[in-house]
C-alpha cells in the first residue's frame, strides 16, 4: 500500500505480485499541468511522432487520469496498458480495490471522509471533490 503527492492530488494505492491499483483521489477535478511533473514532457509527447503510440496515451492519461488505473505488472511493467475498464479485469480489480479500502480504514486514513477530502482540496487551493454515494462515510473503529 502507498501513498504519493502528485501535481494532480493525491493518490493511494496498492500492487501484490502480479498487479498494481491506483485510485487518483481528485479524478476529473485536478489535473496536471502542461508539464506533468514540473518538465515538457506532455508537450513533447504531443507533438511529432507520439501522439496515438502507447507513450503518448500514456502521457495523456497521466495530465487526465481515470479514478482507477490498473495494471499487470508482469505482463506490461511500464504500465502502459490501463486495465481497470476491461471486463476480464473485474474481478481483480474488485480484489485491489478492497484490499486498499481495507488499510486505508485500518490506518484511519482522513481521506475516507468527505471532510478529509475537502480540508485536503482547500490544502491544495482547489474545489473539494464531491463524495460519491458509495464512498465510506466514515472511518474504521
Amino acid at each position: 500500500m502507498f501513498w504519493l503527492s502528485v501535481p494532480r492530488g493525491r493518490v493511494a494505492g496498492a500492487r501484490d505480485a502480479r498487479f498494481k491499483l491506483i485510485h487518483n483521489l481528485r479524478a476529473g477535478q485536478a489535473k496536471a499541468g502542461i508539464g506533468i511533473d514540473g518538465d515538457a514532457a506532455l508537450t513533447m509527447a504531443r507533438s511529432g511522432k507520439f501522439p496515438g503510440t502507447q507513450i503518448g496515451l500514456a502521457f495523456e492519461r497521466a495530465a487526465d487520469p481515470p479514478e482507477f488505473e490498473l495494471y499487470d505488472l508482469q505482463a506490461d511493467p511500464w504500465e502502459f496498458e490501463e486495465l481497470a475498464q476491461k471486463p476480464e479485469h473485474a474481478a481483480t480489480l474488485t480484489r485491489m480495490k478492497d484490499a486498499l479500502l481495507a488499510w486505508r480504514r485500518d490506518s484511519l486514513d482522513p481521506l475516507l471522509t468527505p471532510e478529509g477530502l475537502a480540508q485536503m482540496a482547500a490544502r491544495e487551493g482547489a474545489v473539494a471533490p464531491r463524495a460519491k454515494k458509495n464512498a465510506p462515510n466514515k472511518q474504521a473503529k
